[in-house]
């Protein structure tokens, strides 16, 4: 299938596209290994072009602000997202997504880029996707790009989402995860069941799934559900597990925090770069990183230039 819109969860992404390089190149040079990622990236960019998107299609790539509500999240969670804050991140590693998304500037005249201060590239989804949803319908449709739970909120008749293993719709995702992908019943799932890609516990661990998914299908909000079992509680009728969530109140709070949005009343315009096609720069950035990018030739012979630029 092509879709109109292609929505990348760009740091998870080019977090991939990192670890897999630091793999293969863990005998090598540091900068091997950032340059490998960099490739890496776009030959992941370029694969879904050929295969989701026509000539038309607009790619956005949504970027996190690892200065930002990462940092306030990890205030009420040091673990929350370690990987991907700007201070537990391996050396190098933002310094060379800086270089990538230079070069996605100047790749293709249908990529945008979109980075708001203040926010992680999560909370950016809703309020993009509210830019252009009345264009979307059965045969012009979006499709969000992210490992992370979280863009499976996004799902509509009209948007899918794909986690790198499947492509979820709203029919798909009912009968892999047995609830429906609603904003409220994902944030419920995460703050009862955690998230390992975050780094947000799980606060009923060892609950049999059964447990979690009737309390899934019984409650539509994590309001709901701690006003019940209050009400549960005091006519001494919970069940196990129902005290351990009353028990385990302050954490599940806690996680249904790092999961919320963010709600962003902004100007998306703003805070949205269009990149522009253009040849000369882009053989600058192949020159430089010795790779080959969107068509442009190897030039080996320049390159040693790379330890100078990551420098």
């Amino acid at each position: 299938m092509k879709y109109k819109y292609l929505i990348f969860d760009a740091t998870n992404l080019f977090w991939r596209c990192f670890t897999i390089s630091l793999k293969k190149s863990i005998f090598e040079l540091k900068e091997q290994v950032f340059l490998a990622a960099i490739e890496e990236f776009f030959s992941k960019i370029e694969k879904f072009r050929s295969t989701y998107a026509s000539k038309s299609t607009k790619f956005y790539f949504l970027f996190d602000n690892p200065n930002s509500v990462i940092n306030f999240r990890k205030e009420l969670d040091e673990n929350y997202k370690s990987i991907r804050s700007k201070k537990d991140a391996p050396a190098g590693f933002y310094d060379t997504l800086s270089k990538a998304k230079e070069v996605l500037k100047v790749y293709s005249d249908n990529f945008f880029i979109l980075t708001i201060k203040g926010a992680e590239a999560d909370d950016s989804t809703y309020p993009l996707i509210k830019t252009f949803e009345k264009e979307l319908d059965d045969f012009n449709r979006c499709l969000c790009i992210s490992a992370d739970l979280d863009w499976a909120r996004n799902i509509t008749e009209n948007i899918d989402w794909f986690n790198f293993k499947e492509i979820y719709n709203i029919p798909n995702f009912k009968e892999e995860y047995n609830f429906p992908p609603t904003a409220e019943k994902i944030k419920l799932y995460k703050s009862l069941h955690g998230d390992i890609s975050d780094n947000i516990p799980n606060v009923l661990s060892h609950a049999p799934k059964k447990i979690i998914l009737d309390i899934l299908n019984t409650y539509d909000s994590l309001v709901d559900l701690l006003k019940d079992l209050d009400q549960k509680f005091k006519q001494k009728k919970c069940t196990k597990w129902e005290l351990r969530i009353l028990e385990n109140r302050d954490a599940i709070n806690k996680n249904y925090t790092l999961v919320d949005f963010v709600h962003l009343n902004i100007n998306l315009n703003q805070y949205i770069c269009k990149c522009k096609y253009d040849d000369y720069q882009l053989k600058f950035w192949s020159d430089i990183f010795g790779l080959k990018l969107n068509n442009c030739d190897l030039n080996k012979a320049n390159f040693q230039n790379a330890k100078e630029f990551f420098k």
